[in-house]
């Protein structure tokens, strides 16, 4: 396996300080995987162990070391989480973002979407897989995934980068697209605050009430 960031494993490939979207891709293509048989990119690679993912490859790159990618930022925009960042890290997050005060519409949902979460796999899948590997099993293998049914109710964003173009699209045309290709990087995902948009289009607040009310119900389940 090659850990980038780390000098850890048989081959090593280390980011410096340059803009992490820069160096990883340069790290696939001085490399040359042009086939899907030939490489992974993997966090917890629970889709082996844990999803009964048989398939072999020839290079795994493990991305678990790389600091942009295991970012967490929770603001009055929302909460925004590196591809690395675990299932149990998104869960104590959006948590302690309940911080006891007033009761809001946005809080609320942050706290549902933990709860529900809670919920999914075991405690030890929780802890080794990452919401972003969740994602792209989920695009790339139509996975069953609750983490992205959850996300998809809150209207959620993703980050991706294919070679030199990076681009934010909704949770729901990245699920839509062909099965991403081996150089394609979910880079993190973004769950938009109900406070800070429920003064968009009536559109949107009427998808937005509809989404709570599913989130709500779910959770209760």
């Amino acid at each position: 396996m090659w850990d980038v960031g780390t000098g850890e494993g048989n081959r090593t490939a280390r980011l410096s300080g340059m803009n992490i979207s820069q160096e990883l891709q340069n790290l696939l293509n001085a490399n040359d995987f042009d086939s899907a048989n030939e490489m992974k990119l993997v966090v917890g690679n629970t889709g082996m162990g844990n999803y009964k993912e048989l398939k072999r490859y020839d290079r795994y790159i493990g991305l678990r070391c790389v600091p942009e990618l295991s970012m967490i930022e929770i603001d009055h925009m929302g909460a925004e989480f590196g591809a690395i960042v675990t299932i149990s890290e998104v869960i104590e997050s959006l948590r302690k973002n309940d911080d006891g005060g007033s009761p809001s519409r946005g809080g609320d949902v942050l706290k549902n979407i933990a709860n529900h979460m809670e919920k999914v796999a075991s405690e030890f899948i929780r802890n080794t897989a990452s919401i972003g590997g969740n994602l792209v099993m989920a695009q790339r293998k139509c996975f069953p995934s609750d983490i992205a049914t959850i996300l998809l109710a809150v209207d959620s964003e993703v980050d991706i980068m294919n070679g030199a173009r990076s681009e934010t699209i909704m949770l729901e045309d990245f699920l839509k697209r062909p099965p991403l290709d081996p150089k394609t990087v979910l880079l993190s995902v973004k769950i938009p605050n109900w406070e800070a948009v429920r003064k968009g289009s009536p559109e949107t607040v009427a998808f937005q009430r509809f989404s709570c009310i599913f989130i709500m119900k779910i959770t209760r389940e």
